[in-house]
């Protein structure tokens, strides 16, 4: 799979590409854009864009129409963010990074691991689904190990 550029326009496009180096215009409306192998998709418009690139599991939403995202199939994917809710997933499909307005979450690993940052309520957990890393407002906790040990401050 090739680099795909997100411009965006003023009309409703649906566009399908191969594995090359595909460049895709898009308007305000519901668009959406594969690429690749048929399990990549890319939309973009007023606020609720996505774009999905990869092995089908990827995902990366963004906001402002001049979203620009790279990959190879899964391996890496890289955005310019808009000013909504973004959305980053990179791997096979497990992984999710979340960037937005106070609901950040970023996860990555197995599928168990989970980063999440918000706005008074964060939490960090990382590990093999037994770790949790937790950071508040007052109400610290920290617990790491294979799910008996823990750790609260606060």
């Amino acid at each position: 799979m090739g680099v795909r550029r997100l411009v965006a326009g003023d009309g409703s496009e649906e566009v399908s590409a191969g594995d090359g180096s595909e460049e895709v215009s898009v308007g305000d409306g519901g668009e959406e854009v594969s690429a690749g192998d048929g399990s990549e998709e890319v939309s973009a418009g007023d606020g609720s864009e996505e774009v999905s690139a990869g092995d089908g599991g990827e995902e990366v939403s963004a906001g402002d129409g001049s979203e620009e995202v790279s990959g190879d199939g899964g391996e890496e994917v890289s955005g310019v963010m808009g000013v909504r809710s973004e959305e980053v997933s990179v791997g096979d499909g497990s992984e999710e990074v979340s960037a937005g307005d106070g609901g950040e979450e970023v996860s990555a690993g197995d599928g168990s691991e989970e980063v999440s940052a918000g706005d008074g309520s964060e939490e960090v957990s990382v590990g093999d689904g037994s770790e949790e890393v937790s950071a508040g407002d007052g109400g610290e906790e920290v617990s790491v190990g294979d799910g008996g040990e823990e750790v609260s401050a606060g």
